[in-house]
Parts: structure tokens; C-alpha cells; sequence
């Protein structure tokens, strides 16, 4: 839902339900670290936004939104102590809430500069003491800068700088970099990611890839209609 509350601000608001069932791993899958749990039920949740865009000028727009999750039987891995095993359980009492805002801005044509923010603050009853394995490994804050430029209108080059604070742990950055031919039907492409070589794991136990280069070559063929 929207609207368009003056010529340059225009509020929204959303509400959705969702639900996901367990997986088989979450079911019946065991080792000497994970146990599965047969008796697991779905997990459902409500999230709710409202927020406001200004569009100050042609060239500039700003976007600030809040946002609310409540999740009911979540299914997360949990233990008591580090030497024991993961347990699948349905974790009660999950809230979330947090605000996001945003700062577009095309000083030409061809050129995008956009900052970005988000803040998250998680319900920490739900575990009832427990570690848990998914659930607070969020990023607390998630601060990004992008700029995009259309080169001579036939090369695009993007380079994003983004700068994250999960749950307990330090903040860290990653650096990525990409340019691409979008005209002609020969479209050359290279991309740098995370060219600050930072060490992160967005899944508890799981490291992210560390610089890595990949370039390559688009062929468009295009076909001529029949008449």
C-alpha cells in the first residue's frame, strides 16, 4: 500500500505472512555434531514496513523505512555447550525490528552514487540460554557505498564498498568491483570481489570466498524477425 502524500513524498506500508516447512536434513539427518529432530513443525512468521520516500529533485531521492518480524516456531540448531552436538529445535518468541535508510543520487546521466544503511536488533530470550547455530549470527549494522558510471555510454563500470557488524563479532569490509561492454554484440566483462581479502563467514562455520578475479565474453546473436 502507498501514498502519494505530496508532489514529493509519497508514504508505504506492507504486511506479509510466509511459512517454511523443515527439510529432510532437519528432520532425520544425524552425525557426531547435528541431530536432527523428526518432531519439528513448520515455521511461520508476520513481518510489517512503513516508510517514507522524498524525492527532493530530479537527480536526488531519499528512502527511510521501519520494519518488524515476529516468527513463531522458527527452526534453528541449538546446544547447550560448546561440546555437544546441534540439536534441531522450534525456537518460540523470535522478534525482530530494525530501520533501513537509503540516499540515491545521478549528478548525470550516466553517473550513480547511492549510500545505503541498515540497523537489526534481534529478541535474545528466544534461546532460553541455549547457543544457537543460525538465528543471532544477523548483521547488527550493514552500511554500503555504490557508484556506478556508464563510460562513453558503452562501458559500465560499478564498484561497491559494503562494511558489516554481525551479532558479538567485528565489523568487517568487503570491496567489489565490476565493469562490463553493454553495446555492440561483443560484450567483454571482468570482476574483482572482495578485493580487501577479508576473512567473514556469513553462515556460522561456512568462509567466505577471499579476492577472486573473473573475467569473460558475452556474444549476443541476434536473430532477424520474419516479415
Amino acid at each position: 500500500m502507498s501514498w502519494t502524500a505530496a508532489q514529493f513524498i509519497k508514504l508505504r506500508a506492507s504486511a506479509g505472512h510466509g511459512f517454511r516447512l523443515p527439510t529432510y536434513t532437519d528432520l532425520y539427518y544425524s552425525d557426531p555434531t547435528t541431530i536432527g529432530n523428526a518432531n519439528l513443525k513448520p515455521e511461520s512468521g508476520w513481518s510489517f514496513d512503513g516508510g517514507v520516500d522524498w524525492y527532493a529533485n530530479a537527480k536526488t531521492m531519499a528512502s527511510l523505512t521501519a520494519f518488524y518480524s515476529r516468527q513463531h516456531d522458527a527452526i534453528d540448531y541449538v546446544r547447550a555447550n560448546e561440546g555437544d552436538p546441534w540439536q534441531a529445535e522450534n525456537l518460540t518468541g523470535l522478534r525482530f525490528s530494525g530501520m533501513e535508510g537509503s540516499l540515491r543520487w545521478t549528478p548525470t546521466k550516466n553517473e550513480t552514487l547511492q549510500l545505503a544503511w541498515t540497523g537489526l536488533i534481534g529478541a535474545q530470550k528466544a534461546l532460553h540460554g541455549l547457543e544457537s547455530e543460525y538465528v543471532f549470527n544477523y548483521p547488527v549494522n550493514n552500511a554500503s557505498f555504490e557508484w556506478t558510471d556508464a563510460l562513453k555510454g558503452a562501458y559500465l563500470l560499478r564498484t561497491r564498498v559494503a562494511v558489516t557488524e554481525r551479532y558479538h563479532q567485528t565489523l568487517y569490509p568487503v570491496w567489489d568491483v565490476e565493469m562490463a561492454r553493454e553495446k555492440g554484440w561483443l560484450h567483454p566483462y571482468v570482476r574483482m570481489a572482495n578485493l580487501s581479502n577479508t576473512g567473514y563467514q556469513e553462515i556460522a562455520g561456512v568462509p567466505m570466498q577471499g579476492r577472486s578475479f573473473q573475467g569473460g565474453v558475452e556474444v549476443q546473436i541476434a536473430r532477424r524477425g520474419r516479415k
